[in-house]
């Protein structure tokens, strides 16, 4: 067993997050995300003004602690009115391979795109917790 300890956990954390870019990326499809989910089992988003959001490796913020936390915030933002699209979740791909590296349905889906100015904010957040 590897234990690292907790004065270590933030380069630890940094390791693990300042690999690879990643691209972040809204589904609308009504789906529950598995530990067999690939790629294609998602409808990515298409409302007007939607992108993939890129997070580059040097993009996150760590804070020391146990646990050890990095974090990154997106934000999607629609710049057309007068649409439907539900949002159900987001997935994650790593930008140069494609590779899915994880996704997540969101609890009280699904959030619709309607107006103009609607917004989704994602926080994502690892964690690692050091032994002291």
């Amino acid at each position: 067993m590897i234990v690292i300890p907790e004065s270590a956990a933030v380069a630890a954390i940094r390791i693990l997050t300042k690999t690879n870019d990643l691209d972040v990326k809204l589904f609308k499809n009504n789906i529950t995300p598995g530990s067999s989910t690939v790629v294609d089992d998602f409808v990515e988003a298409d409302f007007i003004g939607y992108s993939a959001a890129q997070v580059s490796a040097d993009d996150w913020s760590y804070t020391a602690g146990s646990p050890a936390v990095a974090e990154q915030q997106v934000e999607f933002v629609s710049t057309g009115g007068a649409q439907e699209c539900p949002i159900y979740g987001y997935f994650v791909v790593e930008r140069v391979s494609g590779d899915l590296r994880w996704c997540e349905r969101f609890e009280d889906a699904p959030y619709t795109i309607h107006n103009l100015g609607d917004k989704i904010r994602i926080v994502l957040a690892s964690t690692l917790r050091g032994e002291s």
